[in-house]
């Protein structure tokens, strides 16, 4: 089996960032920050050789997500790469969810 390369959109690593921005303002430390940003990186790259790990989706049969506590990751297969589309606080609305698919 090939294993896949991990690239993240522009979007996935501005929303990454807002993320783990908004918890150190919250607590006031980067100690929670720290550590989601580590779970969810280990939950990713996980991806690399478990590709179809996550759940598909209705945008198409290559866009695939995987929940990790309030959160979702969204990611597109390729033959080979595992793109990052997007990391989805799932405590947000559902009509501001977008993202672009890099096989459109």
């Amino acid at each position: 089996m090939v294993e896949r390369k991990i690239i993240y959109s522009k979007k996935a690593s501005q929303t990454l960032r807002n993320i783990l921005s908004y918890y150190n303002r919250r607590n006031g430390s980067n100690l929670y920050s720290q550590k989601l940003a580590k779970e969810l990186e280990t939950l990713i790259f996980l991806l690399a050789d478990n590709p179809l790990l996550g759940i598909q989706t209705d945008y198409s049969d290559t866009v695939r997500y995987l929940i990790k506590s309030n959160f979702k990751i969204f990611y597109e297969i390729t033959p080979t790469s595992i793109d990052i589309l997007l990391i989805w606080d799932t405590r947000r609305s559902p009509d501001d969810l977008e993202f672009e698919l890099k096989n459109d």
